[in-house]
């Protein structure tokens, strides 16, 4: 990812069902995870939340796992 792409990505906002659409989870999962504290940044603009793509990127970046390869 060149800088130009993360910075539009930093500022770049997503309602719930938008975040949700990208996880690919659906939106009551996600105010779940909010309100157990699972480290997904987001942020209150009056009374909408609200998440940055690049803080939606880097959970998927955390949470991506490699499998083993066989002997």
């Amino acid at each position: 990812m060149n800088d130009k792409t993360y910075n539009l990505d930093r500022y770049t906002l997503l309602n719930r069902v938008q975040a949700a659409k990208y996880l690919g989870i659906s939106k009551g999962t996600l105010c779940i995870w909010s309100c157990k504290k699972i480290h997904l940044p987001y942020i209150n603009v009056g009374s909408r939340v609200q998440y940055r793509l690049s803080d939606l990127k880097d959970f998927i970046d955390k949470k991506t796992q490699m499998s083993e390869e066989i002997p």
